[in-house]
């Protein structure tokens, strides 16, 4: 009978399926007011970056969103990613989605997405949150000199 101790034991295991992992998603509004979050009454370009976790590339993987929500409308639900190789994270930057939310959005309303991968016979779902955001402000400085505080800043 032989002993075998942990420190003699070396699994070396490649896997053969693949398997993607969801990052984040970004907003970019340059056509609104350029803060990165999406208001109500705009229309944004909206991506998603995914990382390959599997043992195999994916060789033409593509998306697409969906959203069953009042307030939010895609005009464009597809989104290209092609070749992503083992380990590694893309965002489809040069094909993203395309959303807009209704100017009667309710402030710091939030709609679920619905993100379908595919290639292949490959097909993963991922569920995630959508912030349609505007807060308005005010600051007072209490300072009663010309350089107060004196306006509303909408972020």
């Amino acid at each position: 009978m032989a002993r075998v101790l942990a420190d003699d034991v070396a699994l070396n295991y490649i896997g053969t399926e693949p398997y993607l992992s969801f990052i984040k998603s970004t907003i970019y509004d340059a056509g609104g007011n350029n803060n990165n979050i999406l208001d109500p009454g705009e229309t944004a370009n909206f991506t998603a970056t995914l990382k390959n976790i599997g043992g195999v590339d994916f060789t033409n993987l593509a998306t697409t969103i969906a959203c069953t929500d009042p307030y939010v409308t895609i005009s464009d639900n597809s989104g290209s990613f092609g070749y992503v190789a083992v380990d590694s994270i893309r965002e489809n930057t040069t094909d993203p989605y395309v959303v807009s939310a209704s100017p009667s959005t309710p402030q710091g309303y939030v709609a679920t997405i619905t993100l379908i991968a595919t290639d292949g016979v490959f097909v993963d779902t991922f569920y995630y949150n959508l912030n349609v955001v505007t807060y308005n402000y005010l600051m007072l400085n209490t300072d009663l000199t010309p350089s107060a505080c004196e306006y509303v800043h909408t972020i």
